[in-house]
């Protein structure tokens, strides 16, 4: 028999308009957006969907279009040449037409523009093979602190225009060898040109030397990077602006190398279309930002814009990756083995079972990101309160964790749900898998992002607020066991916090507070959203209801665990922890 003979699966087909289909995040800005602006941002995603879907990914796939460094020249000179395929530039360039970026600063939308900005980062992950590495760091270039006035003029309406012809994309150096996500121990290097003299300020050119060992975006057009300027540890490194393509940001600068040499491209498990390299940096022209010995803070503004885009690529992928499944299981016929018939897999309870986690993560990391986007945007144009500056400033960190080491489970899930169809490289879910990895690590691991919650006595201010908004949030609600076991878990984490404010805890707190914040969080935006829906019409608040309940009973476990590890460590499992992973024999 000829395969074109026998039986032929009918192939599934995503919807035309990826936002329509999207139920969380319709009925989410209903709520959150008023009126007119509801109207502009759905006017704009209906048609940005309807874009996408007519096919954009496609430019960047397969191997041939993975960038490609040329070191040498066929005459032997160094030319250290990043080629990036025609249609990863061309991915670019609808990023910037599409206001990737420039949404954020263009504010027609006020203090909702981040909303606007990431709801429509949300659809594109799907389509958009990871160009949102490079706008995200732009996104963050475009937020720091520039030296000087003319610095500024120069670079950052080339950062947030939608002219693809004049768009600039931002890199961002910082991960060095001996220290990985500890900055502290950069070695690079920066000095003032024996010419320069008086009082240092923000613009002033300094060299750099040093090795950059994990640089995304390298084919962009200027760069972040930290270097030593005075001392050991953090303290003594400050943020330089290091142009890329020649040796000043100021337009018509001639185009001279700067002293950024491609070492190697990495090879990586996913974001295959990302240019990520280990870069020798010697001789290079950088301008000071912010001011001197401040690094770590001024780049700290960078890292809270990048932290909020990786949570949001996690959630686009499981978003991406369940709408395949689900479109999957409406056209394929399994057996149902209760009835002897053959039936749509969406009609297989079983099956379904397997997709309800899935469907219950997506909707409740929605919940949780969303509202914080539009902490972002209120302190961008100075509207939020003090509190709301608190909150956004704890949280960035806990839901770029959060999302990130559940969006590739999730993800798995999906492929599973696809059978062997699913493992096959040809379907978009491998890549979806393989390029939500990377939010596990990029820009923190879980453990680190832990630590930076727990350590600082802002933190613990901070956590203090989110308890009094939290209780109000559930005080307003309507009497429900849900409301309840919240309210439980609200003082888990304040007995949690109160321990480590006293001092040395169990060592396995931190993480286990981070879980239990990021679980409740999620918890109390989908609280607010079941208020708005009971009280709203037209609006299935049934369906609110069942997502709050089987959240927060998933959660409870979380709770329980905190509670434990916050009534005081336990030596001897931590030593059993030990031998369990490493082995007596190493230990």
């Amino acid at each position: 028999m000829r395969v074109e003979d026998g039986f032929q699966q009918e192939r599934y087909t995503l919807p035309k308009d990826i936002y329509a289909a999207t139920r969380s995040l319709n009925a989410l800005l209903r709520r959150i957006l008023p009126q007119p602006v509801l109207e502009t941002v759905e006017t704009d995603l209906h048609r940005f969907s309807k874009r996408i879907a007519n096919g954009v990914g496609w430019l960047a796939d397969g191997p041939n279009h993975e960038p490609r460094l040329v070191q040498y020249d066929h005459f032997g000179r160094r030319v250290d040449r990043l080629e990036t395929s025609e249609g990863w530039r061309k991915l670019k360039e609808i990023a910037a037409e599409e206001g990737i970026v420039g949404i954020a600063y263009e504010r027609q939308t006020g203090e909702y523009a981040r909303v606007h900005q990431f709801s429509k980062i949300y659809l594109w992950v799907g389509d958009s093979r990871v160009v949102g590495c490079p706008m995200s760091m732009t996104d963050g270039a475009a937020r720091g602190q520039y030296g000087t006035p003319e610095m500024k003029n120069a670079v950052l309406p080339r950062l947030v225009t939608r002219d693809a012809s004049k768009a600039w994309t931002a890199g961002q150096f910082m991960t060095e060898k001996p220290g990985g996500s500890d900055v502290s121990r950069t070695e690079t290097v920066a000095v003032r040109p024996p010419a320069q003299s008086g009082v240092v300020k923000p613009g002033d050119l300094y060299i750099l030397d040093g090795f950059k060992w994990f640089s995304s975006a390298t084919d962009g057009n200027v760069a972040l990077s930290l270097a030593r300027t005075d001392g050991e540890g953090s303290g003594g490194l400050s943020l330089f602006l290091l142009p890329l393509k020649s040796r000043s940001f100021l337009p018509g600068s001639s185009p001279s190398p700067n002293g950024v040499h491609v070492h190697r491209l990495k090879n990586k498990i996913g974001t295959k279309a990302v240019p990520t390299a280990e870069l020798s940096i010697t001789g290079a022209h950088g301008y000071l930002v912010g001011e001197l010995g401040a690094g770590v803070r001024s780049i700290a503004t960078v890292l809270n814009i990048t932290r909020m885009h990786s949570a949001f690529h996690a959630v686009g992928s499981v978003g991406r990756a369940l709408m395949i499944a689900t479109a999957y299981a409406d056209v394929r016929q399994v057996l149902d083995h209760t009835t002897g018939k053959y039936v749509l897999l969406r009609d297989l309870p079983i099956h379904t079972n397997l997709l309800a986690d899935t469907a219950l993560l997506h909707h409740a990391l929605l919940h949780l990101l969303v509202p914080i986007s539009l902490l972002l945007g209120k302190s961008e144009m100075g509207s939020s309160t003090s509190s709301e500056e608190s909150r956004l400033r704890l949280l960035t960190p806990i839901v770029k964790a959060y999302a990130g080491v559940r969006a590739s489970k999730a993800v798995q899930d999906c492929i599973e749900a696809l059978g062997g169809l699913g493992y096959m490289e040809e379907e978009p879910l491998s890549r979806l898998m393989r390029d939500s990895l990377v939010e596990r690590i990029w820009e923190g691991t879980s453990s680190v992002l832990a630590l930076d919650v727990c350590v600082s006595q802002l933190s613990r201010v901070a956590l203090a607020n989110l308890g009094q908004w939290a209780t109000g949030v559930l005080n307003a609600s309507q009497l429900n066991p849900s409301v309840d076991i919240l309210a439980s878990h609200l003082r888990t984490i304040s007995l949690a916090t109160h321990a480590i404010a006293r001092g040395p805890t169990d060592p396995r707190l931190p993480r286990a507070l981070l879980e239990c914040l990021g679980h409740t969080t999620a918890a109390l935006g989908m609280v607010e959203q079941t208020n708005w829906a009971t009280l709203t019409p037209g609006e299935d608040a049934e369906l609110e209801w069942e997502f709050l309940r089987r959240w927060v009973k998933g959660g409870e476990g979380c709770a329980k665990e905190l509670g434990r590890l916050a009534e005081g460590g336990d030596g001897e499992e931590l030593r059993l922890e030990r031998e369990l992973v490493y082995g007596k024999a190493r230990l």
